[in-house]
């Protein structure tokens, strides 16, 4: 019985990878934008489409916690769940939160869940769907010139690192549209040492090794956000 239900389990794993869905197999992936293109070369419908590919559904789902903020986050939690809200929501502190690609302090008042934005208030699910796309933009275009997962760009965001740029603006003379094929949204197992890239850059300030966080799992080092270890060794980390 153990070894046809196993079989069927193994039989479901290969279904979903056929059709291109996530299996849950235990393994913590990252999210890339793979492909040497110039984010400047595309139409901005074709970019639209490859941000709805990345976030059609949240690459980084917001899970409500236990703790001073849970009222709000559950409020949150039913909130970006009616109104499909996919850009990563994570706590960071406090009432701190990263929202997409910025960093808000966000409070449950008079029964509304609010966003301080530069003076004032926004409530959250009239401000999120409205500016979700400029997010979704910003935290693409990120991946795209840093070379990196979504997963870094947030961590960096949150524990305020600057994002390099590996981009060489003449790296590309061909003034046309760049294919939107060329483009390619993929997840990646964090855990497996065949997924880090290293790179060289000139880029002032930056290591030679580009790594993200999130796939240091050996080694010490300061516990991120995503719970891998920082390592001080580099300018950037």
């Amino acid at each position: 019985m153990r070894a046809l239900l196993k079989r069927l389990d193994d039989e479901e794993a290969e279904r979903l990878r056929n059709l291109g869905e996530p299996v849950d197999d235990g393994v913590k992936h990252e999210h890339y934008a793979d492909g040497n293109v110039d984010v400047s070369h595309f139409s901005s419908v074709d970019f639209d489409m490859k941000c709805k590919e990345l976030f059609q559904t949240s690459p980084i789902p917001f899970v409500a916690k236990k703790g001073a903020n849970y009222d709000c986050e559950k409020y949150m939690e039913k909130l970006i769940d009616v109104h499909d809200i996919t850009i990563p929501i994570i706590h960071v502190k406090g009432q701190v939160y990263l929202v997409g690609s910025a960093k808000h302090i966000i409070q449950f008042t008079n029964d509304n869940v609010v966003l301080k934005i530069g003076g004032g208030y926004q409530i959250f699910d009239e401000y999120i769907p409205q500016q979700e796309m400029f997010y979704q933009r910003t935290l693409l275009t990120h991946m795209i010139k840093s070379r990196e997962s979504l997963e870094w760009i947030c961590d960096c965001i949150i524990n305020d690192r600057r994002i390099p740029s590996y981009y060489n603006q003449y790296e590309q003379l061909d003034m046309q549209l760049d294919d939107p094929n060329d483009l390619r949204i993929v997840r990646r197992p964090t855990n497996k040492k065949a997924v880090i890239d290293k790179r060289k850059t000139s880029t002032a300030g930056v290591g030679k090794t580009s790594m993200s966080p999130v796939r240091k799992s050996l080694g010490g080092g300061t516990p991120t956000k995503f719970g891998s270890p920082r390592r001080s060794s580099s300018p950037m980390r």
